[in-house]
């Protein structure tokens, strides 16, 4: 049987919860598994962890998430509904709107955003939109500043010698 890492995830947040709907599936736009076996839920305080087994096809499912940041796990819980879904509610530590869904940086395709859930939590979506455009805002600026940097270390480079030499004995000395 093949093993999947990664299912596809939906998530959206609200200033107090995370909402994710997981699609056991070997394809984005394929529909779920309708014989899922062997479900298991871990929810921890900074991950989750979840398994089961595609019975008609014969492959197993298993997704490790670190979180952005903590959660309660008392108050967390999940739903296995129809088609391969598993619906799955996370209680945040404190309540605040997270940048991304796991502690991980790099972006993962089979993780996409929840936008249909902004009908329930219009407030909420919309200041994490507004944190995602930051965020994109920031990066832009960052891959701005490096240009300027290489920029600049290439018109340095292009100095004559006694230039450059000149500018390191005067930046010694000032």
């Amino acid at each position: 049987s093949d093993v999947y890492k990664r299912q596809h995830i939906m998530w959206a947040q609200s200033q107090s919860n995370i909402f994710m709907q997981v699609r056991f599936s070997h394809r984005f736009d394929s529909p779920g598994c309708i014989n899922l076996r062997n479900v298991n839920v871990d929810i921890k305080s900074e991950s989750i962890a979840i398994g089961a087994r595609c019975r008609e096809q014969h492959i197993d499912f298993d997704i490790d998430l670190g979180l952005f940041r903590g959660i309660v796990q008392s108050s967390s819980y999940y739903n296995q509904e129809s088609v391969g879904r598993i619906f799955v509610n996370l209680t945040k530590s404190s309540s605040e709107i997270w940048p991304r869904l796991t502690e991980n940086k790099t972006l993962d395709k089979n993780i996409k955003i929840w936008w249909e859930m902004k009908k329930y939590y219009e407030e909420d979506m919309e200041r994490f939109a507004s944190v995602l455009e930051a965020e994109e805002d920031r990066k832009e600026e960052e891959k701005d500043a490096k240009r300027r940097e290489r920029k600049a270390q290439i018109k340095e480079k292009k100095q004559p010698w006694y230039v450059r030499l000149w500018k390191r004995i005067t930046s010694f000395f000032l």
